[in-house]
């Protein structure tokens, strides 16, 4: 389990990964009836924890419903926040079922961003939170062609950024164009850097942004490939 030492909640991805206060990107056809993001959540304290979740609509496509199961419950899309707690002992991880959410995305093309917090009744700690995108853009053109797989994007550094931010990254022979996109939490785009098929490495001018998050979205050939969040200031 690839989990970082503290003293609370850590949130995990069906690879055990850590994706506490990160994104998770969980791709689906826009044909499906339910796309699914299954998360685990890991006490990392020395206590018992009565953990409970909640849901944040950031940015929904119109049409799509979205919902989430929490501890043997599945909730309408009405309802933003379990009220019976899961209890996790100290050392101990939820089952793959115990949390995840669901996606209806009725047949609509695009990205629904929805924030996932987990919280306790426990004295002292703080809620934590992950955010995953749910995309159904059509991507089918860009798939079908081995070439087209054989791409790579770094995570951005240094993340939190100040000024700017780079990605390492490298294209398939055949790149027509190639976009890095910088939006903002709601989708907006608010820059689209061209990247340069003969270099291996952008970097990006963020020092006209806010502190905050913002989302980046790596695009080739006019499909996007990639989702992830920034964080820009301290």
């Amino acid at each position: 389990m690839q989990v970082v030492s503290g003293q609370g909640l850590i949130i995990l991805d069906p690879d055990d990964n850590d994706i506490t206060g990160d994104t998770l990107v969980v791709h689906g056809d826009a044909s499906e009836s339910l796309i699914h993001a299954y998360i685990r959540i890991h006490n990392d304290s020395e206590d018992l924890m009565q953990v409970l979740a909640r849901k944040i609509e950031i940015d929904t496509l119109p049409g799509t419903y979205n919902t989430f199961c929490w501890n043997g419950a599945c909730f309408p899309p009405f309802i933003y926040e379990a009220t019976e707690p899961l209890l996790l002992e100290s050392g101990e991880t939820s089952a793959s079922d115990d949390f995840y959410g669901e996606y209806t995305p009725n047949g609509q093309e695009g990205v629904t961003i929805i924030d996932y917090e987990f919280f306790s009744r426990n004295d002292g700690f703080e809620t934590v939170k992950t955010t995953v995108i749910y995309n159904t853009e059509d991507s089918e053109t860009f798939t079908q062609s081995p070439e087209n797989m054989q791409w790579s994007l770094s995570e951005p550094f240094p993340n939190p950024a100040l000024d700017v931010i780079v990605f390492n990254h490298s294209l398939p022979h055949n790149t027509r164009e190639a976009f890095i996109l910088i939006q903002s939490i709601t989708g907006a785009t608010l820059q689209t850097i061209a990247i340069n098929p003969a270099s291996r490495r952008t970097q990006i001018d963020v020092s006209s942004l806010k502190s905050g998050f913002y989302l980046y979205t790596f695009q080739i050939n006019n499909q996007p490939v990639e989702t992830g969040k920034i964080m820009i200031g301290q």
